[in-house]
This record gives structure tokens, sequence and C-alpha cells, in this order.
């Protein structure tokens, strides 16, 4: 993905911690235990479908616990969500904006076992391809970029790439003199982990990237931006929400 960076504004740079649990290495092409491997950490939220007592039928479990999520949120670092549909079954992702550029963005998803995952992103929007499982992670700030692809596949989270690096003709000073000769890295399991990142050339970099991108098959003309589809509050998400029982 190829985008213009003379025209952002540069904000004080943060350090980014980006996951979605239970992570893996970047799998093969040919590897047919993706479903088993969850390439951020994936952590159970809520989780309804045990209960006896429940008089709710087993195929909107689902909403229950996507439910139990929302009232439990705060709202004021996540105002604004929306439903979507990263995968290509028939249930919905919920896309959350932080309120704020640093605050980031999380996508809710629903496990195999129907249960709530979360997968977090450092920018408080990201790019997807509707019904195509990829997700783009772009962060710009401080003369620093953060990009990452992730992939929905079975209802699981791969993490394809995780990679950073900083600006050449970024006015020069002490501080970024520290990253003099470290340009460009990328993370070895394909998520962000202090100690675990790889200083590599730009060309391969940009390689790394492309790879990525092409296994989970993002195109630019087709992907959206959530930030277009969070307009309804945690309560409104909620009232979508049941209406989908019916």
């Amino acid at each position: 993905m190829i985008i213009d960076l003379k025209h952002y504004i540069f904000l004080p740079i943060i350090l980014i911690l980006v996951g979605c649990s239970s992570a893996t290495q970047i799998p093969d092409k040919d590897d047919q235990s993706i479903s088993d491997a969850s390439n951020y950490q994936e952590e159970i939220i809520y989780d309804e479908s045990s209960s006896a007592e429940s008089t709710t039928p087993p195929d909107y479990t689902w909403i229950d616990n996507y439910i139990s999520y929302l009232q439990n949120i705060d709202s004021f670092y996540y105002p604004y969500g929306g439903l979507i549909y990263v995968d290509d079954d028939n249930i919905p992702e919920i896309a959350l904006v932080g309120n704020s550029h640093a605050q980031g963005s999380i996508i809710l998803s629903i496990g195999p076992d129907n249960s709530v995952k979360e997968c977090t992103f450092a920018e408080n929007h990201v790019y997807y391809i509707p019904k195509g499982s990829a997700v783009l992670d772009f962060y710009i700030g401080g003369g620093g970029v953060s990009e990452g692809v992730v992939q929905l596949k079975d209802r699981e989270w791969v993490n394809l790439f995780r990679g950073e690096f900083y600006l050449d003709d970024f006015p020069d000073s002490d501080y970024y003199k520290d990253y003099e000769g470290h340009s460009y890295m990328m993370f070895e399991n394909g998520y962000y982990e202090e100690g675990k990142e790889i200083n590599i050339s730009k060309e391969e970099y940009n390689e790394q990237l492309q790879t990525a991108l092409d296994k989970c098959g993002f195109d630019d003309s087709k992907a959206k931006n959530t930030m277009k589809d969070t307009k309804y509050t945690p309560d409104e998400l909620i009232e979508k929400l049941e209406k989908q029982r019916q």
C-alpha cells in the first residue's frame, strides 16, 4: 500500500503495543493448521454459552456475548462503533473507535467457541476488505510509521506482518540520532514485542510487507476505512444486535 507521507503532520512518537492475543509466526502458504494458530494473543472476554439457564437459542449466543462486552466497555475511551463484516460468514464483527489518535481502535470478533475476541490496533481507525478477511493497520507519528497486516480466518486472528520505520528526511535532532542505522525493523513473531525486533533494509521491509498483503489478498481499491462505519454508541450497537435475533 503506497501512501504519500509528505502530507502528514507528524505527532510526538508514541510507543505502540499492538496485539490481539495468542501469537504465532507467519504461516506458510501451504500450512493447513492456520485455524489452530492465533496471531495476536487471543483472550476470552465474555462467554455465556455454557449457561444451563439461558433461554437464548444456541445460534444467538454470540449476540449475548457481544452485548455483555458492550455493557462493560468504557464509552469514554471508545465512544463509537459499528457492525462490519471482515470475514465472509454471517456473524458481523464490531469496530470500536478510540476517542483520540493515540487511543487506537479495537475490532471484536466471535471465536470458534462463540466467545468474544478483541484485536487491538495502534491507530484509531484501520482499513479492511469487506468479507475479504484482511485488515491493514497504519499509524504515523513523530517521524515514524508503524504498519501491521492481520487476517481473520476460520474465526481466528492471524498476524501476518508488523513493522516500523523512521523517515530519512526528518529534521536532524539528538532524539532521532538514536535510530541511526536502525531505520527499518520488523518483529519476528509478526506482532509488537519488545526485544523481538529485527533490523532490516528498506527493500526487505517493503518485500515482507507486500508478501503479507498478497497472502491475505489486500486490495487498495476495495479497502474501507472503519472510521466511516463507526457512528453508533455502545447502547445503539446493542439495539442493532438485538434486531439480529429477528
